[in-house]
C-alpha cells in the first residue's frame, strides 16, 4: 500500500508528481491520465520500481480543489474501464488501483 497526502495539492501535477516519485517512475514518465495506465496497467507496473499488487491511497482528497478532485476520479474511472475491458478480452489483469479517501 502506498499512501499519498493530498493536504497541499492544488494542481494536477501535484497529484502526479507525488504518484510518480511514490511508484519510482523513471524521469521521462509523462503526467497524464493516458501515461499512468500505460505504465501502471497495460505496462504491468514494469517500469516503476515499485510493481504490483499495490494500492495507491489517497489521504485528505476532501480538502482537494474541485478541479484536482474531478481530475484524479476520472483517472479512477478510467483506471476501472480499462482494467474491465482487458478481463473481458481475457487479458491478466494487475491489481494496481488508485482510491481516494475522505
Amino acid at each position: 500500500m502506498v499512501q499519498l497526502d493530498a493536504s497541499g495539492w492544488r494542481e494536477p501535477s501535484d497529484f502526479y508528481d507525488a504518484i510518480l516519485k511514490a511508484l519510482g517512475s523513471p524521469s521521462w514518465h509523462g503526467s497524464n491520465p493516458v501515461a499512468l495506465l500505460d505504465t501502471m496497467v497495460s505496462g504491468m507496473g514494469a517500469v516503476h520500481d515499485l510493481k504490483p499488487p499495490y494500492c495507491v491511497e489517497i489521504l485528505h482528497s476532501a480538502q482537494l480543489p474541485t478541479a484536482v478532485r474531478e481530475h484524479i476520479v476520472g483517472v479512477i474511472e478510467l483506471f476501472d474501464r480499462v482494467r474491465g475491458y482487458r478481463r473481458n478480452r481475457g487479458a491478466p489483469d494487475v491489481d494496481a488501483t488508485i482510491i481516494m479517501i475522505d
